[in-house]
């Protein structure tokens, strides 16, 4: 019954990591046949990903919003626009250094590296915002669960990458 409840949440997330594991493959299949890619293809492939963002974010957004059949919520331009300009030009900048150390060290390497920034990320928000209690046991099975997932994917990728 659980499962069927979660149901929308989890095909969300399986549809995003699903989007979020292929990311670097039109990348990829942008490099020169000895597999080196330039600065124009790195810079192409980044302007065309944050056009493809801003086109289907509010699409998806949209569809979330009719599937749970909840209404979109009001939004606050006057109080959202500089911390949602200033997060999303710090995403951009890890976004364009994680594409370069793909590039650098390669897909085998780099990608699952960058793909691993999520641990620490949770790390920051358990132990220095104290987001979560980390004596629930709950949590903690959950974390340790998520946690084995993300080492044990990157490291598949490292190795048959």
């Amino acid at each position: 019954m659980f499962l069927f409840q979660q149901f929308p949440a989890i095909s969300l997330c399986l549809i995003a990591g699903l989007c979020d594991g292929s990311l670097m493959v039109p990348f990829k299949l942008s490099t020169d046949l000895e597999g080196n890619a330039s600065l124009s293809n790195t810079l192409n492939y980044l302007a065309s990903f944050g056009v493809c963002s801003l086109v289907t974010t509010p699409c998806i957004f949209g569809l979330y919003c009719a599937v749970i059949k909840r209404a979109i919520p009001p939004l606050d331009f006057k109080r959202l626009a500089l911390p949602g300009i200033v997060s999303g030009a710090l995403w951009s900048m890890g976004n364009i250094m994680s594409v370069h150390s793909t590039e650098y060290l390669g897909i085998a390497i780099g990608f699952p590296l960058t793909q691993t920034a999520i641990v620490v990320n949770a790390l920051w928000g358990i132990l220095f915002f104290k987001e979560v209690d980390p004596s629930n046991l709950m949590f903690l099975t959950r974390f340790s669960v998520s946690l084995c997932c993300i080492l044990s994917g990157a490291s598949l990728l490292s190795c048959f990458g």
